[in-house]
């Protein structure tokens, strides 16, 4: 750069805003670092983006285990819910009536149980082993449904009569024999 006169002057650098926060800053992995909203005013967004992360693991880890039903969302939540409130509170000290309006214990629980389930869906459906699960299911399904209408129409044409096989002197002859055994196994 030149002045007026033609004069190059050096090039000063102004210094970064007070209110910036480095990408990393150091009390995140200071034990008892205390943050408090002007120390470290990011602090909520850590937590959220901890958790999102924590939410993406833990659904990859249960697609790919084939984990299925309540148990595996309950863990999955549980993890997303406790695993950074245990770090905020056991590892860094927060003071929790300094942090009771910004820092609550559902922050970014929303946006990581969502990528939780996302990311759970998305890789156990495409896991051969989830994938055969579930079209083994559809087909169990559809095939007690079919079994159950075909039972349906049997009994329409028999009249709601209920016909052992075997024959006539036959039917007679077990029934008699099961109820002189007293077994009630079959």
């Amino acid at each position: 750069m030149s002045d007026k006169d033609g004069k190059k002057t050096p090039k000063t650098e102004s210094p970064a805003p007070a209110s910036i926060t480095p990408l990393t800053p150091s009390c995140l992995y200071t034990y008892n670092s205390s943050p408090t909203p002007t120390t470290f005013p990011l602090l909520p967004l850590y937590v959220t983006f901890l958790r999102v992360v924590i939410g993406t693991f833990l659904g990859f880890s249960l697609a790919t285990r084939s984990v299925e039903g309540a148990s595996g969302a309950l863990l999955g939540l549980g993890m997303i819910m406790n695993l950074p409130q245990l770090y905020v509170e056991r590892f860094l000290k927060i003071d929790a009536e300094i942090w009771a309006d910004k820092l609550t214990m559902f922050t970014g629980f929303p946006a990581a149980a969502g990528m939780l389930i996302l990311t759970w869906t998305v890789f156990h459906s495409s896991n051969p082993k989830g994938a055969a699960y579930l079209a083994d299911a559809m087909k169990a399904a559809a095939l007690g449904k079919l079994a159950k209408e075909q039972q349906m129409e049997a009994e329409d044409t028999r009249g709601g009569e209920e016909v052992m096989e075997g024959g006539e002197g036959q039917e007679g002859e077990l029934n008699n024999a099961y109820v002189a055994s007293g077994d009630d196994e079959f």
